[in-house]
């Protein structure tokens, strides 16, 4: 039985925001000690306003496991850190305080076991309806772009990260062109460290949802349920011809979360996760106009320099927590991340001087920075800096996987 069902949703104004797409915690180093744990090609670190140097492994550090290596270097206040990697020709700054973060990981490449996980889903509704199983956010992503609803009642899960995750099945029901969720079945805890077969989805202790209005105004938007241990599921999205989404009724716990995202072509983005528990939730309108402009920033290519670093956010925004910027030609990219903090009071931001560090890799930086395209970002949010450092490495997700709490993206191209 085939279908054309469209729950797909494409948000052309998403902004990577570097400080996402690491892996890190804070905490555990000694006296002004910063601890880095990465396999990238090349490590870079600024101590406070200090010269940028190559950074060695530590050497209290003997083990060296897949290409992955630990990292000290001490730091009385701020400091910054820099990765490359070679095999996607990708660069990563972070600019962070001390107090902010002194301890993250950063992987170029994937180094977890990936097993199949695999079952059967019992005690579906006849008719036009159909069951998706997902454990971790790679494999729910795959319901942006159902185009068949599948005759078996199996399902199967390849390329699943060891850990501990959550089994997500939800049985959809398709009216023609309507797909709506039907129920959902939450088994929680399983730990992958192996194939898994043999698992069974039972229906009837499915719980149901409950619709509700997603609103984005001038923009469009997704909602996710994220479990506690992390399995991301699509449940509403919001286009020119849905405004949906669907809350699960009576089997969340506090420790579950659902995860709302809109964006526009005007370069902002607002997020705002809460406690699946949180009572009142309903109804959701996310007003991206009450978003502030970023006009302000500008670049100097002569002396590498950003200045206008003075965002104001809006009345209704979380406050400033730090910039983005990204910088890309058709052969390299480098996303840079600043605290605010670190910033102090400054508004200005100069690019470092890489080639002259030693050891930097030849043809890892930019030669001409006029042709190359820049864009800025200021973030805003009501979490700490570290909060909204992705947690867990395992997980393939664009955003971070918050609890509870709110960030907002305002975006302007520079160059």
């Amino acid at each position: 039985m085939k279908r054309e069902v469209a729950l797909g949703l494409l948000i052309s104004a998403v902004i990577s925001f570097p400080l996402l797409t690491s892996s890190c915690s804070g905490g555990g180093g000694g006296e002004n000690e910063i601890k880095i744990t990465s396999d990238a090609d090349w490590i870079g670190y600024q101590a406070d306003s200090g010269e940028w140097k190559t950074l060695s492994p530590s050497i209290s550090s003997s083990e060296e496991t897949d290409g992955i290596k630990t990292y000290k270097f001490k730091a009385n206040n701020k400091y910054g850190v820099a990765f490359y990697c070679s095999e996607d020709r990708e660069g990563n700054i972070f600019y962070f305080t001390k107090s902010e973060l002194d301890n993250f990981t950063f992987y170029c490449n994937e180094h977890f076991n990936r097993y199949t996980v695999s079952g059967t889903h019992e005690n579906m509704e006849t008719g036009d309806y159909f069951a998706i199983s997902n454990v971790d956010s790679k494999a729910s992503l795959g319901l942006l772009s159902v185009s068949e609803i599948p005759d078996t009642t199996t399902f199967t899960i390849s390329e699943v990260p060891e850990g501990k995750w959550d089994l997500v099945s939800v049985e959809y029901s398709a009216n023609g062109d309507t797909v709506s969720p039907y129920k959902v079945v939450i088994k929680r805890g399983i730990e992958v460290d192996n194939n898994i077969t043999g698992l069974t989805v039972d229906f009837l202790t499915g719980s149901s949802f409950s619709p509700h209005t997603f609103d984005v105004l001038n923009g469009e938007g997704m909602a996710w349920f994220v479990s506690e241990n992390n399995t991301i599921t699509l449940t509403g999205i919001k286009n020119d011809e849905i405004n949906k989404w669907f809350q699960i009724n009576n089997i969340t716990n506090a420790n579950d979360s659902y995860l709302f995202v809109g964006a526009n072509e005007d370069s902002k983005i607002h997020v705002e996760s809460h406690s699946a528990t949180e009572n009142g939730l309903g109804d959701i309108t996310i007003n991206l106009d009450n978003i502030s402009d970023l006009t302000t920033g500008s670049f100097d290519s002569g002396t590498k320099t950003f200045s206008g670093l003075d965002y104001t956010p809006s009345s209704t925004s979380p406050n400033l927590v730090g910039y983005s910027i990204s910088l890309e030609n058709t052969n390299l990219n480098w996303d840079i991340a600043i605290s605010k903090n670190w910033l102090g009071g400054n508004t200005s931001y100069t690019l470092p001087d890489f080639p002259s560090v030693d050891g930097f890799p030849s043809g890892a930086w930019f030669n001409d920075f006029t042709t190359i395209h820049i864009s800025l970002s200021a973030v805003m949010s009501n979490v700490d800096v570290k909060n909204l450092v992705q947690t867990n490495p395992k997980l393939d997700f664009d955003y971070p996987v918050l609890k509870e709490g709110t960030f907002e993206i305002a975006s302007q191209e520079v160059q």
